[in-house]
């Protein structure tokens, strides 16, 4: 077979295919969709002919289609790096990549993830199930402002709605694999405030079922807290894997999550469910590995009793702060 001039593009029209009947039914939507010539429809099919401008984006959007569902092994590497905020970002897309991701660097020898945050992202809510069913509610009712939850309350028929389940239980699933695997954790007594500045908010519009909701959730969070005390106490993940905890004061502003291991590396960025990023150059992740360690060789590790005390101390107290908000 002749090598395509073009492969990313090439790889773009096959997933497209894939929702056809056949190829060649693919080709004439395309053709009659943009209005274009048989052979020139052939040819961006064929990666023989390369799409003008922002085009590989376009039609990423025009089929609902997300990067990682075409290139989840990522981009080629090159040293020059671009990102395009997901308007519409794919979730179950993501959590795939996700899985197979762990699963591979869960199988590696030497692996390690580090992962440092500003907040408390729902791939790390394992026990606390509710709490991560809360933050995909406000992403679709606030952020993203999805029509089938327009007149839906918090509460269990959020909870049981089509679908909502099903990427509650990947999201444990994934996680499975990130308990196996040896860390190093970078966490911050703030951590929780986003969380519990947007229960507030539905709170103050009336959108939760139940009035005693926000209650709920609050005793979720301090039992979530405990959780991660117990986590920094033992020195171990949920499996045993061990695990490292420092106070990162603030230091460290984005929430990311680096993958290594003898034969495999990759980088998340996160920004919210709206920022989804994720890159396995190996310049950029050891870039930001490079950074990561450089702050935290001057951190308070929480396996010293008196910096554990005083994080949980203040993690309580911007519980408590909230609580009487």
């Amino acid at each position: 077979m002749e090598k395509s001039n073009y492969p990313l593009q090439r790889k773009l029209f096959d997933k497209i295919s894939s929702s056809f009947s056949s190829r060649p039914a693919a080709i004439a939507h395309y053709q009659k969709k943009y209005k274009l010539s048989r052979s020139k429809a052939y040819a961006h099919f064929n990666g023989e002919r390369a799409i003008e401008g922002d085009g590989l984006l376009q039609l990423m959007s025009d089929y609902s289609l997300h990067d990682l569902d075409i290139w989840p092994e990522g981009w080629p590497e090159t040293h020059f790096l671009a990102t395009v905020l997901a308007l519409q970002p794919n979730l179950d897309a993501y959590m795939r990549v996700l899985k197979a991701d762990l699963a591979k660097m869960q199988q590696s020898a030497g692996a390690h993830l580090y992962h440092a945050g500003n907040d408390v992202p729902i791939l790390l809510l394992k026990t606390r199930r509710r709490l991560a069913g809360f933050l995909l509610y406000f992403h679709f009712n606030y952020e993203q402002t999805e029509s089938r939850f327009r007149h839906i309350k918090f509460g269990e028929p959020f909870l049981q709605y089509p679908g909502i389940g099903a990427w509650l239980d990947n999201c444990r699933a994934a996680l499975a694999s990130y308990h196996e695997i040896p860390g190093t954790e970078y966490w911050t007594p703030r951590m929780l405030d986003s969380l519990l500045a947007r229960m507030k908010v539905v709170r103050d519009l009336h959108d939760f079922c139940d009035p005693e909701e926000y209650a709920r959730l609050l005793g979720e969070v301090r039992i979530l807290i405990r959780d991660l005390e117990q986590l920094a106490e033992r020195g171990a993940k949920l499996s045993g894997a061990p695990l490292k905890v420092f106070n990162h004061h603030g230091l460290l502003s984005n929430n990311l999550m680096i993958g290594q291991s003898a034969s495999d590396h990759f980088i998340y960025l996160n920004f919210g469910l709206t920022g989804l990023h994720r890159y396995r150059q190996p310049d950029m992740v050891q870039a930001y590995l490079n950074r990561i360690q450089r702050i935290g060789a001057v951190l308070p590790e929480l396996a010293n009793v008196k910096n554990r005390r005083e994080f949980f101390s203040a993690l309580h107290g911007t519980v408590d702060e909230w609580e009487g908000a």
